[in-house]
């Protein structure tokens, strides 16, 4: 009976030990914890909720260790790998730095922000420009469409991933503050957001055929903004 109650003890023990797990590496600067990806939901589906399947070396925090992370676009997740079999998450309640080592030179940074249902949330973006006046990012973003089963004249359809349009944010340049403002996707509010140099950009925009959805596009955009000034 003695031992029986040890057995059952030592079983609660391990199994809670392998739901959270802090690690000692001072070179995260950060807590790390495990997840338990069995439990997702996504078996089968068409498609995948990260930007690369694949894990990718960087640094995190400027740690002199290299880590294997890769991003979850679906649950705002940034998972690291640590040996062959078991991967962690990086806690987002913290401000986070992820340095990508495959050649992109991609940064990453954590950051707070509201959705369009002013919902407050805990993301990873790229950052895809930095300026003395401001730095601007970009946000992948995908959904998760669970499957449905045939019903009527419905046909069954495969649970999926797909891509939804990137948004992009800026730092507030205005009250010069590290505070993210989401750049607006529809065409007049966007103008609209630069404030009296909205006619500039419109006219800047249009004769060099840009479209501010585009990342690319996006940054002369803003930096013909800041010549203005």
């Amino acid at each position: 009976m003695r031992f029986l109650f040890f057995l059952i003890l030592t079983i609660k023990v391990v199994t809670l030990s392998s739901q959270i797990l802090e690690i000692s590496d001072k070179s995260l600067d950060a807590a790390i914890f495990t997840v338990n990806l069995m439990n997702r939901n996504y078996d089968s589906a068409i498609g995948s909720p990260y930007i690369k399947d694949e894990f990718v070396p960087a640094k995190i925090n400027n740690g002199s260790v290299t880590q294997f992370v890769r991003f979850n676009c679906v649950d705002d997740e940034v998972e690291v790998k640590q040996g062959m079999t078991k991967v962690l998450l990086l806690d987002l309640a913290k401000n986070q730095k992820i340095s990508l080592s495959d050649g992109s030179e991609k940064i990453y940074h954590i950051y707070k922000y509201k959705d369009k249902n002013k919902k407050a949330k805990v993301t990873f973006l790229e950052l895809i420009k930095e300026d003395k006046q401001y730095r601007l990012y970009k946000k992948v973003r995908k959904k998760f469409i669970p499957k449905q089963n045939a019903e009527g004249y419905r046909e069954a359809t495969q649970a999926e991933f797909v891509r939804l349009n990137t948004i992009h944010f800026i730092t507030d340049f205005q009250s010069k503050t590290d505070k993210l403002l989401a750049i607006p996707t529809k065409k007049k509010k966007f103008f609209s957001f630069f404030g009296k140099k909205k006619g500039e950009l419109e006219r800047f925009t249009k004769d060099e055929k840009l479209d501010y959805l585009k990342s690319e596009d996006l940054e002369e955009i803003i930096a013909f903004y800041f010549k203005q000034f």
